[in-house]
């Protein structure tokens, strides 16, 4: 395959892979990256453009950010799953000097007999 075709597969892997970021469709990011690890695997660098491969990097980069921003998003809706999930073992609230406390659950002080 000619330098110019595969950049141009290249670039078009960097659009599918921005796409997939956008739309949440990470199980499909394993496969671009194999594919792309392929596609570099066939060019000689020496044989590129220079201009053509600042583009390509650009893209890449802004294709690391936009992933590192969906990592972020995932991690935090992490941590706010855990923060429900425990809200019935315990809350965490603040007091009037700005101090933590964590309230347990309620429990009753009424003893039930048969």
């Amino acid at each position: 395959m000619a330098v110019n075709n595969v950049l141009d597969a290249f670039e078009r892997l960097l659009g599918d892979e921005r796409q997939a970021l956008r739309e949440g469709a990470l199980a499909r990011l394993g496969e671009l990256v194999r594919r792309k690890s392929d596609l570099l695997a066939t060019i000689s660098v020496a044989s590129v453009d220079l201009r053509r491969l600042q583009s390509l990097q650009g893209s890449a980069e802004r294709n690391r950010v936009v992933l590192a921003a969906a990592l972020k998003g995932i991690r935090a809706a992490e941590t706010r799953m855990s923060m429900i999930r425990s809200a019935d073992k315990a809350l965490s609230v603040y007091d009037s000097r700005g101090r933590s406390q964590n309230l347990g659950p309620a429990t009753s002080e009424l003893e039930r007999r048969a």
